[in-house]
């Protein structure tokens, strides 16, 4: 009997394992290819920058981070500054030097995916403004295609699709001579390999049908302007005849009055209307970041509206941490604090 349970046993071990063997490849997470067109005509394909996973919290554009006094980012900035004079080889013999006045700004440009804080920032053309003022803060404003909440999101991998000849299969090419041999079947198109079912952020290098200068709505401003105006003031003069003959005893000639008009320039303070528009900024049409699900359609298309690098949130970080949230509208210029929720609404200019 004991056999009898020992072979038994081991049998039962034997279909665990060929049960678990067998559905390894069962369980293997299936993948598709996804292509990117621009989405406007023409119509083309295009190459892309891409972000997947289970669920992708994102918007379209940039952000601006404010950082105030106190915090690590700010201070970081403050020491180098602070140490400047002695990397410069600066000797204090006697007394003191101290840093009274501070101006940082760089400009980096980026062609990828970069993190900063809890954010992913896709762009070919991508823009990063650093500025610091000492005893003010530091703003990090980064202008970009598309920015992912990672905090928000389920991301599983990103990655980008560029122009590379691939093989996808062989034909046959018959010759009476040298007989029949197999030819490759090349295709260039940006391929990504992404797991069925995720949702995908794409984001086109290429693909821009049209680019435009945004000014936001006109508006009716009043203001002051001082204007010269022709005052008119009447002159007059009396002009009477020299008599010929002194000696005649004649009546004496009549004399004529003669009057003019003169413009005598006086200022005044008037009121003028005129249309004003919002600073202009660039916006585009056609190779727009879009999401879309990889399923068995292979092709996402881009956005298919205008779209711009402005930023869309600013956040503004104190000593404690993530401060305010701030939510721009860029075509009203003006920013709506949203977090923590305010007892009155209160907005600021996005640009001034």
């Amino acid at each position: 009997m004991k056999r009898f349970s020992a072979f038994v046993l081991s049998a039962l071990l034997l279909c665990l394992l060929m049960t678990a063997t067998l559905s390894a490849p069962a369980m293997a997470v299936k993948t598709v290819e996804i292509h990117v067109d621009n989405g406007r005509k023409p119509y083309k394909n295009v190459a892309f920058y891409y972000v997947y996973g289970k669920h992708i919290e994102w918007w379209q554009g940039g952000a601006k981070f404010v950082f105030k006094p106190g915090t690590p980012e700010y201070e970081v900035i403050e020491e180098f500054m602070l140490a400047l004079p002695g990397e410069l080889g600066v000797e204090v013999l006697v007394g003191e030097l101290h840093l009274v006045e501070g101006y940082v700004r760089a400009k980096y440009i980026f062609d990828g995916i970069i993190q900063f804080k809890d954010y992913m920032f896709i762009d070919n053309e991508g823009v990063m403004i650093v500025e610091w003022v000492y005893g003010t803060g530091l703003n990090v404003t980064i202008y970009s295609k598309a920015a992912v909440n990672l905090t928000a999101s389920e991301v599983e991998g990103y990655g980008f699709a560029g122009w590379k000849k691939r093989v996808i299969g062989y034909g046959e090419i018959c010759d009476p001579l040298l007989g029949c041999r197999k030819q490759p079947i090349y295709d260039s198109t940006p391929t990504a390999q992404v797991p069925l079912g995720s949702e995908v952020l794409v984001v086109p290098v290429e693909g821009i049908v049209k680019m435009e200068m945004a000014k936001g709505p006109a508006k009716i401003v009043t203001e002051d302007k001082t204007v010269t105006e022709c005052h008119l003031v009447k002159h007059c003069e009396e002009i009477c005849p020299i008599p010929i003959d002194p000696h005649c005893h004649c009546p004496p000639p009549q004399c004529i009055k003669i009057c003019w008009f003169e413009c005598e320039p006086v200022e005044k303070l008037v009121k003028v209307r005129k249309r004003v528009y919002e600073e202009p900024y660039p916006i585009y049409l056609g190779g727009g970041p879009n999401l879309g699900i990889a399923d068995a359609n292979k092709n996402i298309k881009a956005g298919m509206t205008f779209w711009d690098r402005e930023p869309d949130y600013w956040l503004v970080y104190d000593a404690q941490g993530l401060a305010e949230v701030w939510k721009v509208d860029n075509w009203f210029n003006r920013v709506v604090l949203i977090w923590p929720v305010p007892h009155e609404v209160t907005v600021v200019k996005a640009r001034s």
